[in-house]
């Protein structure tokens, strides 16, 4: 049986376009794996993770009991952060008491996990946070 050329290139062509759609819809919906409630255990407090016109953003919306007095709730942690493919970054974290900022870098590292990677000045100046889905 002999495939007929147009026939055979639609159905090439039409895949690659489906492969397409499907990629650019993963990639958003990897993206947005970030998004919810996220428990600080160091400072047994809450962030949810939010997205906006395309960017996430973090909230700290629970403060632990020991940190209360220094700390209040519905106050921006990190801004402006995007999705790279593997990573959320090219965003600031806010550091809740000074209000100083710093480039900061989040890896999904299972479902269930966040790393945050707060630069200070250089990059070679760093700390690392974990954060584990609530």
């Amino acid at each position: 049986m002999k495939i007929q050329a147009p026939y055979f290139a639609r159905r090439i062509v039409h895949g690659i376009a489906i492969l397409l759609l499907l990629g650019g819809w993963t990639s958003s919906r990897n993206a947005d794996l970030i998004l919810g409630s996220w428990l600080f255990p160091a400072r047994q407090s809450t962030i949810e993770v939010y997205r906006e016109n395309g960017q996430y953003f973090g909230r700290l919306v629970e403060v632990g009991a020991a940190y209360q007095h220094k700390l209040s709730g519905n106050r921006l942690l990190f801004t402006n952060l995007t999705f790279n493919g593997k990573e959320w970054n090219g965003g600031k974290l806010i550091h809740p008491s000074s209000g100083t900022q710093y480039d900061v870098a989040i890896q999904l590292t299972n479902p269930y996990t966040l790393n945050v990677t707060v630069y200070k000045g250089l990059r070679c100046f760093q700390k690392n946070y974990q954060l584990v889905r609530k």
